[in-house]
């Protein structure tokens, strides 16, 4: 089994780290938000993200293998360019809480 490593700094998730293919990432409970390019070039199949993030900063999926996300009603902002490089997402679902995308 893959190691894995969160960085959580103020509620923030800054850092995902792992040193192998992780198929599921569930992000810890204490996250808030998922920090600018915390998941960048991360090989990884699936994230799920919990009830109490509420912000997807820029580039956190930047360059990421994800293939599947699960976003919650709880999140309210997705920001510029999140999943840009995620060359195989195969499809996502924005709730209807996201009131904020982008720029």
């Amino acid at each position: 089994m893959a190691e894995q490593i969160f960085i959580i700094e103020d509620g923030t998730l800054t850092k995902y780290e792992a040193d192998d293919y992780v198929e599921v990432v569930y992000i810890p409970d204490c996250v808030k938000h998922i920090g600018c390019q915390t998941f960048f070039e991360v090989v990884v199949g699936k994230v799920v993200i919990p009830d109490s993030v509420t912000t997807i900063e820029a580039d956190a999926f930047l360059d990421c293998t994800l293939e599947e996300i699960e976003i919650p009603d709880s999140v309210t902002t997705i920001e510029t360019w999140a999943f840009s490089g995620c060359e195989n997402l195969q499809s996502i679902t924005i709730p209807e809480s996201v009131t904020s995308i982008g720029p």
